[in-house]
């Protein structure tokens, strides 16, 4: 497990995400900026990409996303930040916005996945993608 507090932590969280290799599960209320062009990217190398975010999300955010062949699915009144790159689940406090990344003072939890609690928190990451699928 690795913590991070400060102006660090969304760097440490974009630099995963953009060197994703099989798949990024983002459960994030807030997403738009340059952001969106690197998960497009991503998914366009053959990156799995799933997005589970708020219903107020700006619709042409949303539209850009599926037009990239990212799954995108929604739950009223979300403010959770969870992610899943490959294998390491991250928690905290960022969102998916150039801000949370790059200038925010932010919080970031790295599990990886010998560290404890990593199976039950990817459970509910699954439990989660299936409630936005219903929500859907």
């Amino acid at each position: 497990m690795r913590i991070v507090v400060g102006y660090g932590a969304g760097r440490l969280l974009w630099e995963a995400i953009r060197n994703a290799r099989r798949r990024i599960v983002a459960v994030v209320p807030y997403i738009h900026g340059t952001v969106i062009d690197a998960l497009c990217t991503l998914a366009a190398r053959g990156v799995e990409v799933k997005i589970v975010t708020d219903t107020n999300t700006d619709p042409q955010t949303i539209d850009a996303l599926k037009r990239c062949g990212i799954v995108v699915g929604y739950i009223p009144d979300l403010h959770a930040k969870i992610y899943i790159v490959d294998d390491t689940i991250y928690l905290g406090s960022i969102n998916l916005t150039d801000s949370g990344l790059h200038h925010n003072f932010e919080l970031l939890i790295a599990l990886h996945p010998e560290d404890q609690n990593h199976r039950e928190l990817e459970e509910i990451v699954e439990k989660i993608l299936e409630i936005a699928a219903r929500e859907t």
